[in-house]
């Protein structure tokens, strides 16, 4: 077990680090759809911690409350799209403009986080341990890093 305890703690490591909400004030200036994503991105974060924390063991298992995190992040993943409308790349936005000239490969990226999401809760809805449900939950945490990667301004 303590293998792939390990393995999942560097998963989670490098989770923290990208799905963390950012500190107070970072977004300072944000309104309307820009502000209202970043609070998408930040409910999504803080679900996606909930997880985590149960696949560290710093919090004990628990398949609904999992459950209901992953389909928390599949809910707010579906309504990402239409916040990114074109010209809401501000000067408070993280949002790189390359999400509105290569639009399709980001809107394939929101989806399939959302499927995942989806499989992610029905997987946890049955599980009787965080080990059932690290693939599904590694799978989704890779689906954050790899938008991010591509689509967010780097800090």
């Amino acid at each position: 077990m303590t293998k792939g305890k390990s393995g999942r703690a560097a998963v989670l490591a490098a989770l923290g680090i990208l799905c963390s909400a950012p500190p107070a004030g970072s977004h300072s200036g944000a309104t309307g759809v820009v502000a209202e994503r970043m609070e998408e991105m930040k409910a999504i974060a803080a679900a996606m911690k909930g997880i985590a924390g149960m696949q560290k063991d710093v919090a004990a298992f628990d398949g609904k409350a999992a459950h209901d995190a992953a389909a928390e992040i599949a809910r707010r993943a579906a309504r990402l799209p239409k916040l990114f409308p074109k010209g809401s790349s501000m000067h408070s936005s993280e949002a790189r403009p390359v999400i509105w000239t290569n639009w399709q490969d980001f809107a394939d990226r929101l989806s399939a986080m959302e499927r995942q999401a989806k499989k992610l809760a029905r997987a946890a809805a049955g599980a009787g341990g965080a080990g059932e449900i690290d693939a599904d939950f590694k799978t989704l945490a890779a689906s954050c890093k790899g938008c991010h990667e591509h689509y967010r301004q780097k800090k």
